[in-house]
């Protein structure tokens, strides 16, 4: 079998468990996973997929995604937005310091400052206003969550061990699941 040019992204969050992707799927790839509180689909077996994509195109929620699978370009990608955010740093600590040096000593009438206490200036900015912007933020994360409750998940989850986040997923699914639950039984009455 040659090498998987695309890889299977689920959406778990996103999935309501109709199981319409299980159906269409003839090589068997994906099954439909029942935790006793909700079904959500789950990849039994990656390495037979044929990469057809009827999966895909008949999940209602948009849940199932195939990516291509090019972990070069990944890596390349992720090291051209390093690097772009060190020149933006620098850049940042330049503008910085050529600002303080053009303006606080004539109004003020303190010191200039060189590149390296304009580079601790920037931190101390950090640490007391907590962000330096939300330049790009626009994309991150899935649409339907806010920068806020996406927040509250990476720090509900900040020092978990592998295993512990698993759980911590596991456990918010259920709950939403019940809250739907109960909400399509309230429908229903």
């Amino acid at each position: 079998m040659t090498a998987q040019k695309r890889k299977i992204v689920l959406y778990t969050f996103d999935c309501s468990g109709c199981g319409y992707c299980t159906e269409v799927c003839g090589s068997g790839v994906l099954k439909l996973v029942d935790n006793g509180a909700c079904r959500f689909v789950n990849v039994a077996d990656a390495s037979r997929c044929t990469e057809c994509g009827r999966c895909e195109r008949r999940c209602p929620n948009n849940a199932i995604l195939l990516k291509p699978n090019n972990t070069m370009k990944e890596k390349l990608k992720i090291a051209g937005y390093a690097l772009g955010g060190v020149v933006l740093l620098a850049l940042g600590v330049a503008v910085t310091m050529w600002l303080w040096n053009a303006l606080i000593p004539e109004i003020v009438g303190w010191k200039a400052i060189n590149y390296w206490q304009s580079l601790g200036l920037l931190v101390l900015l950090r640490l007391l206003f907590g962000h330096f912007g939300h330049f790009g933020r626009g994309g991150f994360g899935r649409p339907h969550m806010s920068r806020r409750e996406h927040r509250h998940l990476h720090e509900a989850m900040r020092g978990m061990s592998h295993s512990e986040k698993r759980e911590f997923i596991r456990r918010r699914m259920r709950e939403l699941c019940e809250r739907e639950q109960s909400a399509d039984d309230a429908a229903a009455q």
